[in-house]
C-alpha cells in the first residue's frame, strides 16, 4: 500500500529518524541551490527555446532567442551566469518535523543572507 501526503509532505521527504543539521551545511546548500539555479539552464527550457526558434516568424523575436540560447552555451562552456540579473532570491524551506538547525531556526534567514552574499559577490 501506498504511503500518503501528510500535512503537505510526501512520504520520500519524512525523516524516518530526528536528525540535526550544520548551520555551515544549510547555508552551503542555499548557495549551491542559487549558485546551480544561476548557471543552469534545464534541458526542457532548451528544447522549448530550440522549438521556438523554429516557429518564431519575427526577426527581433528571433535573435533574441538566439542570442539567449548562445549566452547559455557561453554560460556552460565557462561555468559562467546564465543571466547577470540574479533577480530576488526567495528561498522556501521544508523541512520534517523532526529536522532542526544546530543553535535554532532563527537563524536561517542570516544563513540565507550569507548564501546570498557569497552567490552574488
Amino acid at each position: 500500500m501506498r504511503d500518503s501526503v501528510v500535512n503537505g509532505v510526501s512520504p520520500r521527504f519524512r525523516a524516518t529518524t530526528p536528525c540535526s543539521i550544520h548551520p555551515d551545511a544549510l547555508e552551503d546548500a542555499l548557495y549551491q541551490t542559487m549558485r546551480r539555479a544561476a548557471t543552469v539552464v534545464p534541458n526542457d527550457v532548451l528544447a522549448a527555446l530550440d522549438q521556438s526558434v523554429a516557429r518564431e516568424t519575427a526577426p527581433t523575436a528571433r535573435l533574441h532567442i538566439l542570442t539567449s540560447l548562445q549566452n547559455f552555451e557561453v554560460s556552460a562552456r565557462q561555468d559562467g551566469l546564465v543571466c547577470t540579473d540574479t533577480g530576488w532570491p526567495i528561498f522556501y524551506v521544508g523541512l520534517g518535523d523532526d529536522v532542526t538547525i544546530d543553535g535554532g531556526w532563527s537563524q536561517l534567514q542570516s544563513l540565507a543572507e550569507t548564501a546570498v552574499r557569497r552567490c552574488t559577490a
